[in-house]
């Protein structure tokens, strides 16, 4: 499920959606609390993010990246769409940012980039195979294997 918070404009949390609560493991008074600028941990991923919203309410515009951090013992990668949102006056009000993990979805990109370039090598293999089998004909066109002729005529 995505991930939902959303800032006002001192980048303090105003919401955010249960799997945000589970992904922090925190209680919904703690991380109203939180403001982005003291909260988000500063390592590249914490910053990316903080660039993120930030971007939203200077430009107005919608903003988005991935984020690869540590999380518990293992390494996620969250897509992070950063969304400015306008009261009916056409006012900025706030930031509204969904995350999606795509994890998984990076690591099968992963796997089948391995798997081309296995395809790739072994064709290249293959290819190597069949030129030196044709040079081989060239040189001698009677050595080809199988064709049984040198051995019939010389015996008969």
């Amino acid at each position: 499920p995505n991930m939902i918070a959303r800032f006002d404009l001192s980048l303090r949390c105003v919401y955010v959606n249960p799997p945000v609560l589970k992904w922090f493991d925190g209680q919904e008074q703690d991380i109203y609390r939180w403001q982005l600028t003291e909260a988000v941990p500063h390592h590249e991923a914490g910053m990316a993010l903080l660039r993120l919203v930030s971007h939203s309410l200077a430009s107005g515009e919608q903003a988005e990246g991935e984020l690869t951090l540590n999380h518990g013992d293992r390494k996620r990668i969250l897509h992070v769409r950063s969304v400015p949102e306008f009261d009916l006056h056409g006012e900025l009000e706030s930031v509204l940012t969904v995350g999606r993990d795509i994890t998984a979805i990076r690591l099968a990109e992963e796997e089948l980039r391995e798997a081309h370039q296995q395809l790739r090598l072994l064709a290249r293999n293959q290819e190597a195979a069949f030129d030196v089998a044709a040079r081989r004909t060239v040189a001698d066109p009677h050595a080809v294997a199988g064709s049984g002729r040198r051995g019939a005529s010389a015996g008969g």
